[in-house]
């Protein structure tokens, strides 16, 4: 996050699918980022694991929580 509210995205090489931290009310960056296919990711702490499971019912192994949503690059 920049001192004047906006955000810069710097795109690693051999990127991996995570939680997409930025607020989601931002859909112009949000949508232009890629979804994986693969993997989702916990809303509360970030864990990464690759489908598939039910979304609906798996506890995060890290917290607990059981909020999923698609990682993406």
């Amino acid at each position: 996050m920049e001192a004047n509210g906006g955000f810069s995205i710097i795109k690693n090489e051999h990127a991996l699918p995570g939680l997409f931290v930025i607020p989601r009310w931002d859909e112009e960056i949000y949508g232009r980022l890629q979804k994986s296919d693969e993997m989702m990711a916990c809303e509360n702490c970030g864990l990464a694991l690759k489908k598939p499971f039910d979304v609906n019912s798996r506890e995060c192994p890290s917290c607990g929580h059981v909020k999923w949503t698609l990682g993406v690059y």
